[in-house]
């Protein structure tokens, strides 16, 4: 703005002047007033934000904290499953190995054995063996039992006695 000012009326120009001013700060004083208002609006919202920053913070902080708690409780269970697993593998080849001593020992045992079908020999000598044991009978009717002695056990009846300990209110007393 600029400002003129008649250099003959000196008196009169330091009026205008005084007015120009006065008016310049009553408008002045009318914005900030404006400005209050405005800022009274807006200051809950100001309120507001700083508040869900610093909430936002606070949750974001404890999202690290519970973050790294879970970050080490995860390598503990990856170790645990680690030495699981191994001891898990070693369960294993140790169960292997047995299975495979129970086959070596089945494997040498039926190679060690033979039956009367595979060797002459054996089934010779035990043909021998009951032919000179004189007890030898075909069909099944040797040795019975005579019907006396397979005689069946007689089952035992059931008593039918009076109660030892009183009737216990199942009868009537006759009167």
């Amino acid at each position: 703005m600029r400002i003129k000012i008649d250099i003959d009326d000196l008196e009169g120009s330091i009026e205008q002047l005084k007015l120009e001013a006065d008016d310049e700060h009553k408008q002045m004083v009318a914005l900030h007033d404006e400005a209050d208002k405005i800022w009274d609006g807006i200051k809950p919202k100001f309120e507001e934000r700083d508040f869900l920053k610093a909430e936002g913070d606070r949750l974001h902080n404890l999202f690290s904290k519970s973050r790294e708690d879970a970050d080490a409780v995860h390598a503990q269970i990856e170790e645990l499953r680690a030495q699981v697993t191994e001891v898990k593998n070693e369960l294993h080849a140790l169960q292997a190995e047995r299975k495979s001593w129970i086959s070596l020992h089945n494997k040498s045992v039926e190679d060690s054995t033979s039956t009367p079908k595979d060797d002459a020999e054996l089934a010779d000598s035990l043909v021998s063996k009951l032919m000179g044991s004189g007890a030898l009978s075909l069909g099944g009717a040797a040795g019975a039992k005579s019907p006396k002695e397979s005689k069946p056990a007689k089952r035992k009846g059931r008593r039918i006695t009076a109660p030892k300990r009183g009737n216990r209110g199942r009868s009537k007393k006759k009167e």
